[in-house]
Formats: structure tokens, C-alpha cells, sequence
């Protein structure tokens, strides 16, 4: 099944953001979408997740898959503990133990029963990649998720990401051609 746009167009009263914007994403692949500020890349996302409407346009092959997503903004229930937090997207059979393998690829196995609003900014960034990457999902949407962490925890965080997507198709917005770069990506410029 293709997963594309065409010809998309989105507009905040007079200033347009996305003017007939076509796209076929790869499947199975990860896509790194790079572009300045105010290029779009967000309202693309959105619209992509069915959060925000498009003015005109076509929308292919994203009508019915399940989403997960890393938001540039962690959305964490700030008094619930890392594994809780995680536990909330999972399904049913994902054991405690399972979320705590998880956390600790990402170096959190020692944070994992701290409520979120207690841990950094960069360990709650950790947090929320866990999260969607242990969501059931289709297609995986990350805007700039590995924003705010240190040269070495982006390294392992990106070595987790690797193994966890590969094979699944992921729509990833960046500032960084490194990441572009270190994930194997297919790159979309806006």
C-alpha cells in the first residue's frame, strides 16, 4: 500500500505553510523530513496523524493505520512513574519486565519507578521514545525526538531506534543532517 500525499495545501489565515506539497513516503524505511523553521514539517505530521485538516489535497494510505508518535513536546502524565507512562500505550500481555528492558537501553533502568516530573529533561525525552516505540503501530512519527540529549545518550538512544524500527516505516522530522546520516534515512528536504 502507497503512503503518500498530493498536492497538499494548508494555510493559517494568509500565510501558507504546505502550497501543493507531493510526497511518496518509503515504506519500511526511515524518512527524515529536514527543512528551516516554518517550512511546514510539523503541519505535515499532524495532518499526516489526522490531528490537523488539510485545505486541499489527497491523503493516501493513511486512513486506517495505527500511529504512534514522539511529539516535540514529551506528553507524559507528569505523576505517573516511567513504567506507568509506558504501560498506558502497551498492550495488555507487555510485562513490566519487558518496559524495564526497554528503559534500560536507553539508560533509565534506574529511574523507571520515579514519577516522570522528577526526572530531567532529556531522561523524560527517553521516556517518551520508549513509549512509542513499544505502542502497537503502522507508522511511527517523531518530531526532532532526540532533541535535548548529550552526544553520547543520542548515540545509544539512536542505536535503540535502529533496532526497534527496522523493518517498520517511520516519518521523522529533523534540524540535524547527522541524524539523517546515522539512521540510514531516506531524506526530505522542505
Amino acid at each position: 500500500m502507497e503512503l503518500a500525499v498530493k498536492e497538499i495545501c494548508k494555510s493559517y489565515g494568509e500565510k501558507a505553510v504546505l502550497k501543493d506539497f507531493s510526497y511518496t513516503f518509503a515504506r519500511n524505511h526511515i524518512t527524515c523530513i529536514l527543512g528551516e523553521s516554518g517550512r511546514g514539517k510539523t503541519t505535515l505530521l499532524r495532518i499526516l496523524m489526522g490531528l490537523e485538516q488539510k485545505d486541499a489535497g489527497e491523503i493516501i494510505g493513511f486512513e486506517k493505520i495505527k500511529r504512534s508518535a514522539v511529539f516535540q513536546e514529551d506528553r507524559l502524565c507528569k505523576n505517573l512513574s516511567a513504567v506507568a507512562n509506558i504501560k498506558l500505550v502497551c498492550s495488555r500481555d507487555i510485562t513490566k519486565e519487558e518496559v524495564m528492558e526497554n528503559l534500560e537501553r536507553v539508560g533509565l533502568a534506574d529511574s523507571a519507578d520515579q514519577p516522570v516530573q522528577e526526572l530531567s529533561g532529556g531522561m523524560q525525552r527517553r521516556v517518551a521514545i520508549v513509549r512509542a516505540l513499544m505502542a502497537e503501530y503502522d507508522v511511527l512519527f517523531m518530531d526532532e525526538p532526540l532533541k535535548g540529549l548529550d552526544a553520547d545518550t543520542k548515540e545509544q538512544v539512536t542505536r535503540y531506534l535502529l533496532e526497534k524500527t527496522a523493518g517498520k516505516t517511520v516519518i521523522m522530522i529533523t534540524h540535524e543532517p547527522e541524524e539523517v546520516v546515522r539512521l540510514n534515512a531516506v531524506e526530505l528536504k522542505m
